[in-house]
């Protein structure tokens, strides 16, 4: 019997270690104890105090400042222009932007629906704003399409309307 009571006794000593070591850990790790905040009274925090004689600046006091530097006036910054309400070629400039596309789309596959689309355009558009895009695309249409005397044509006709274009290498390709 005295065995089995040392058994016990080794037991509960050993659960009572167990439990005060991890008692120690769990307050060790806590660190100092910290108090949750106390609520604010807004209206007080925000609250202006009233001028009172015991207010340490008279009513109406302005501190001394140091005087704002008088600097050099920079450079001007210049402003784009205004859109021009007026300009006629912007009024379809949408149907425009269409035929164009829808021509550039069909370009590799259909030189001739292509081209088609761009005489639409060049009819009802003659002096329109993507007039170059549309020249130059009809110069890729004609020459994908054999027509070369058509195409040198209105590739010479291009390069003296669109001297400095950026359509020019692309239609140089598509001369050779």
């Amino acid at each position: 019997m005295a065995r089995r009571e040392g058994w016990i006794w080794g037991i509960v000593l050993s659960l009572a270690l167990v439990g005060g070591a991890v008692g120690a850990a769990d307050w060790l790790g806590r660190g100092p104890q910290r108090r949750a905040p106390e609520a604010l009274d807004l209206d007080e925090a925000l609250a202006v105090p009233a001028p009172d004689a015991a207010s340490p600046m008279p009513p109406g006091f302005v501190p001394d400042l140091p005087a704002v530097p008088r600097l050099p006036p920079g450079p001007r910054v210049q402003r784009a222009p205004a859109p021009v309400e007026n300009d006629p070629r912007l009024e379809g400039l949408g149907a425009e932007m269409r035929l164009i596309g829808e021509a550039r789309r069909v370009l590799a596959d259909d030189p001739t629906g292509a081209l088609l689309l761009l005489e639409q355009h060049r009819a009802h558009h003659p002096q329109g704003a993507l007039r170059e895009e549309r020249e130059a695309y009809a110069v890729e249409a004609l020459s994908a399409l054999g027509r070369a005397s058509e195409a040198e044509r209105r590739y010479t006709e291009f390069l003296e309307d669109f001297p400095d274009s950026s359509f020019r290498s692309r239609l140089v390709r598509a001369m050779r």
